[in-house]
Order: structure tokens, then C-alpha cells, then sequence
């Protein structure tokens, strides 16, 4: 009998219950009340802690420019010059191989090209010496005309100064040998002793085998002179300075009475180098 009174007042009241708590929620959900803190038991005694700061924004990294191709280096003059000389052998023999109608046009067109640069060069280079006296040798050296004549004359009167001064202290050493040891000392002979009278210059020879000779009665017999000189073969010429001890070789071979008197000039009167 008791338990069925309790049971039926119980059934009551937890059903008053049960509409309290869903009418509390409902109600805290209309005043929009959801938010506070008693709402969140959950979360204990946490409902007091500071809102976390919000992250800082990442910093964007611009892009990374993109590197630039480095230009190619410019060509050299010779690099240019040899890739034209290429193209113009490659054209050529592509023509000998196959020789059609296209090919040695083409090779023929190339060549054309070429031999129009060189025409320009030629023109610029004698415009140039016009224009700067100093790159030529024309202003100085004249080759045709009046200007050859007088250049000739120059250069005889040269000779002669150079003629004097061998007479004045110096004098010519020829070294020869038999006809039959040499073929061309006989002719030697001649353009020397002729150069020696004309110019009145003193000529000595030396015979390196003690043979005669017909154009220098007086010629001696070496006794080491031709090695003291150097002399590599015969014929051979020297100028000498007795008083100075200084030897200068004049040539081997057949030297004309002409060459002889150039070869003077050169050596006693012209600058190393001077054309």
C-alpha cells in the first residue's frame, strides 16, 4: 500500500521537473541568454578566462623576381670574320658535291659577298694612306715617275757617301776557292775587283785552298782569317775596319757590282728597319 502512494507522488514530481528544466532552456534561448555563463557549466571555472588574441596575419613574401637570362656575349671581329669564312667553304662544297642549279648560286652569292668586302677594304686602306702619310712609304719612297727618278738619285748619292767612308778606313775582304771547289768564285771575282776599281776602294782576297786568282794578283793564302770571320762558304764577303777590328758580312754568293754598293749603303748609312 505505501510503496504504490509513493510511487504515485513521485511520478509527479519528477515530471514537474522535467517541464521546469526543458522551460528554463527554452526560455534562456528566447531572452538570448545561450551565451552566458551559466550556460557553459561545462567548462568549470574556465567561464573567466581572456579571449585568446586573434593570430597575427602571415606576412606575404613577394615573389621572388625571376632571373633574367644573361645576354650572350657580343662576338669578336675574328669570331664574326671565321663564321663567314665557314659558311663560305661549306657553301663551296656543298656545290662541288651537289652541284645543283641552287647550291652554286648560293655558293656563287656568297663568294660575290666576300670579294665586295674586300673591294671596300682595298679602297679604305688606300684612302687612308692618302690621308695619313705616316702608314705608307709613298710620301717618302716614291714608286713611278719623276718621283722614282729622284728617289734613285737620292739613293746613288748614298751609295757614294757610303763609298767614301770605306775608303776612308775600311776595306773589303773576299774569300774564294778554286773553280773547281767553287763553280761561282771565278764570276765573284770579276763583280768584286770591277766594284773595287770604279770606287777606288781597297778589296783583299783570301784563298781558302792557296789557290791563284787572275783578278786579285796580290790575294793571299788563309791562315785562320776565315775562321776568325766566320766564314761559313765561298764566296763570301766582309767590310772590314782594321783600326776598330768591326766585320760586317756583306752576302754570299754572286753579289752584283749594284748589290754590293746597296749593301754598303744599308750598312753604313740606313737606320735599322728604314725601308
Amino acid at each position: 500500500m505505501n510503496q504504490r502512494r509513493l510511487g504515485k507522488r513521485t511520478t509527479p514530481l519528477l515530471i514537474g521537473a522535467l517541464a521546469l528544466s526543458i522551460g528554463s532552456a527554452v526560455g534562456a534561448s528566447a531572452s538570448g541568454e545561450e551565451g552566458r555563463y551559466w550556460n557553459d557549466r561545462e567548462r568549470g571555472w574556465f567561464w573567466g578566462e581572456v579571449d585568446p588574441e586573434p593570430p597575427e596575419p602571415k606576412e606575404v613574401q613577394p615573389p621572388e623576381p625571376k632571373a633574367e637570362a644573361s645576354p650572350e656575349p657580343e662576338k669578336s671581329a675574328t669570331e664574326r670574320l671565321e663564321e663567314f669564312r665557314a659558311k663560305v667553304d661549306e657553301a663551296k662544297a656543298k656545290a662541288v658535291l651537289n652541284p645543283t642549279e641552287e647550291n652554286v648560286s648560293a655558293y656563287m652569292a656568297l663568294q660575290k659577298e666576300l670579294m665586295d668586302k674586300s673591294a671596300v677594304f682595298a679602297d679604305v686602306w688606300k684612302r687612308a694612306m692618302w690621308s695619313q702619310p705616316d702608314l705608307g712609304y709613298a710620301a717618302d719612297k716614291p714608286i713611278a715617275g719623276e718621283g722614282l727618278r729622284e728617289r734613285r738619285r737620292i739613293e746613288s748619292a748614298q751609295v757614294q757617301k757610303a763609298v767614301d767612308q770605306v775608303k776612308q778606313d775600311r776595306g773589303l775582304f773576299f774569300f774564294y776557292a778554286s773553280p773547281e771547289n767553287c763553280p761561282y768564285c771565278e764570276v765573284q771575282s770579276q763583280h768584286i775587283s770591277r766594284f773595287a776599281d770604279t770606287y777606288g776602294i781597297e778589296a783583299q782576297a783570301v784563298s781558302l785552298d792557296g789557290s791563284d786568282n787572275e783578278y786579285f794578283p796580290n790575294a793571299r793564302p788563309d791562315n785562320g782569317v776565315a775562321e776568325a770571320f766566320g766564314v761559313k762558304q765561298v764566296p763570301a764577303l766582309f767590310l772590314v775596319n782594321p783600326d776598330t777590328r768591326k766585320v760586317d758580312s756583306l752576302g754570299y754568293g754572286v753579289i752584283t757590282d749594284a748589290t754590293i754598293g746597296e749593301r754598303l749603303r744599308t750598312v753604313l748609312i740606313r737606320d735599322l728597319g728604314e725601308f
